[in-house]
């Protein structure tokens, strides 16, 4: 593991205030997947800053739904916190100084970064309908046989999704106005009972691990379950 945060809320949340703190004005600068840092975590750390806040506020009247919510937010978010420290201890860009100053670590003395390459081919994924109004995507390597496989390209760190739900097919890619970022298929999108019905149209590229994209797939649709 990248990074060993505590097991103590009070020291993770110290922990995590760091590390944003830091990377946010070098979100450009250290190729960090800025739809992914903006609409995924910093949200996910809004929401534990005000669950860890409300289980402070009172202890004496804290009851075991603000436990609950507490807990709840630090499991959606610590994950994330995670992948954000092996990112930028990968990232060449990211200095053993830096690191050191996130009180992240995990990178070897002397680490050699080879030279990783743009991709240049596009993701083959499918949608599937899973229960409790899911959609998975299941994405995997252009070259690679196996359509269960999550095998990436070489230097491959994830893939970007933009997806949007949508009366009717997009015209171009910019119809598809939400994004989202994952490093391991199948990415799961959950949608509230109302959405049940409705078409979501995606479209996914390959990101290295120095923040460069890949071209888009074609955009694919699925009706939400």
């Amino acid at each position: 593991m990248a990074q060993t945060l505590s097991t103590k809320d009070a020291q993770f949340d110290i922990e995590q205030r760091v590390i944003i703190s830091k990377v946010t004005p070098n979100v450009t600068a250290w190729s960090i997947p800025e739809p992914w840092f903006s609409s995924t975590v910093l949200p996910a750390q809004k929401e534990w800053d005000a669950a860890w806040e409300a289980y402070n506020a009172n202890p004496a009247e804290r009851t075991q739904r603000i436990t609950f919510l507490k807990n709840a937010a630090r499991e959606l978010y610590e994950p994330m916190i995670r992948q954000l420290c092996n990112m930028l201890i990968g990232n060449p860009n990211v200095t053993d100084a830096d690191l050191e100053s996130m009180s992240v670590y995990g990178r070897r003395q002397g680490k050699h970064y080879p030279h990783v390459p743009i991709p240049t081919d596009v993701p083959d994924f499918r949608i599937e309908q899973a229960l409790g109004h899911r959609l998975l995507v299941h994405y995997h390597a252009h070259d690679h046989e196996s359509e269960s496989s999550v095998a990436k390209p070489h230097g491959v760190h994830g893939v970007e999704l933009i997806h949007s739900i949508l009366d009717t097919p997009p015209a171009s890619y910019s119809d598809l106005t939400k994004s989202a970022f994952d490093t391991a298929s199948p990415y799961t999108f959950t949608f509230d009972l109302p959405d049940a019905g409705k078409t979501l149209y995606v479209a996914l590229r390959w990101e290295n691990t120095r923040g460069e994209k890949g071209p888009w797939s074609d955009i694919q649709a699925a009706v939400i379950p």
